[in-house]
């Protein structure tokens, strides 16, 4: 249960706050996705405790038969992920807590909109760290790059950051592709998108074929870190 109050609690904070924070209020909306990150970072200490001593796995839904596979999704909790859980959800919970001082001068502007794309790039990432699979890291990794278009562009009104935030967008959607392609590739290799089993088979693949992949899974890091060349949207 813990393990899935880690994933979730951003996510319901997302979800309270898009559609009440009008009613809420600015303020009382950035209280609730501080709480959000900071029983998230709670939990993942719970659960980094525990994956220390054994790792363990978090099922949530299996929804697409692929013949004798199906795909699914679910957490895995081992020390790296646990860890990187922790660092994650308290650089994010800290950076919420200074957001509420930076974005204070325009509350009663409709800032709770702010707050609620917060909540929303914290539970995408999340999804990115915790997922067993590559298709619930591809969900997250468009969860990532949807949030930042939306924090990128939130000053709209603003030639400039709309400009920023469509280029980011554009640019990011050329690293999915490739992200894609390289899930696409591991799938074909190994059989399956589970992390576990796929490098419990790492020996019994080609080099060159494998290397192919992990240059796909490269090229879509690149794109969503802003690398050369792909880079052209952060300095604006």
């Amino acid at each position: 249960m813990e393990g899935l109050l880690i994933l979730f609690l951003p996510l319901i904070a997302f979800l309270v706050i898009g559609l009440f924070g009008s009613r809420l209020g600015d303020m009382a909306s950035a209280i609730l996705c501080v709480l959000g990150g900071l029983f998230s970072f709670l939990f993942s200490l719970w659960a980094t405790t525990k994956a220390l001593q054994e790792p363990f796995s978090v099922k949530l839904y299996d929804f697409l038969p692929l013949g004798n596979y199906t795909l699914s999704l679910g957490l895995y909790f081992d020390p790296l992920s646990s860890i990187t859980t922790s660092v994650v959800t308290l650089v994010a919970t800290l950076i919420f807590i200074y957001s509420i001082g930076y974005m204070h001068n325009l509350f009663g502007q409709w800032t709770f909109k702010f707050y609620a794309y917060l909540s929303l790039f914290l539970f995408a990432m999340l999804l990115i760290v915790l997922s067993d699979n590559l298709l619930g890291i591809f969900f997250g990794w468009e969860g990532v790059g949807l949030a930042s278009y939306l924090l990128i562009g939130y000053f709209h009104t603003q030639k400039k950051a709309a400009n920023a935030s469509l280029e980011a967008f554009t640019l990011n959607r050329i690293g999915d592709w490739f992200f894609l392609f390289g899930i696409i590739t591991s799938f074909y290799l190994f059989g399956t998108l589970n992390i576990v089993e796929i490098f419990s088979k790492l020996s019994e693949i080609d080099k060159a074929l494998l290397g192919l992949a992990c240059l796909l899974l490269f090229g879509g890091a690149v794109g969503k870190s802003g690398q050369l060349p792909l880079h052209t949207w952060l300095p604006n």
